[in-house]
């Protein structure tokens, strides 16, 4: 038992030592990986935070537009359409003249 301790420890130390020619290599491949990891994770993380500001940013927008639209409605003059008449709740005035029933 002792021995497999003993020699793991040597194998740990081997493994982190920098100025062992057969782990330099190693060890320099392993620090790539780990900053290369870091970026890939920065830029995921990037990329949610973009989503969610443009979720945030297209919400305001609409939320803008419909308080605009509101606005507008509360108006009685904003849609006017010529030949489309006053319209009411209470029906209004027919403004063409009925077509006479045809008689044959």
């Amino acid at each position: 038992m002792e021995i497999l301790v003993v020699s793991l420890r040597e194998f740990s130390a081997s493994l982190l030592n920098w100025y062992d020619s057969q782990t330099y290599w190693l060890n320099v491949t392993n620090v790539a990986l780990g900053i290369v990891i870091a970026i890939c994770v920065a830029v995921v993380l990037g990329g949610i935070a973009h989503e969610f500001a443009s979720r945030i940013r297209k919400r305001r927008r609409i939320e803008a537009e419909i308080d605009r639209d509101m606005v507008q409605l509360a108006d009685d003059h904003t849609c006017h359409v010529p030949g489309l008449g006053v319209t009411m709740a209470d029906g209004g005035e027919n403004l063409r003249q009925p077509d006479p029933p045809n008689q044959q």
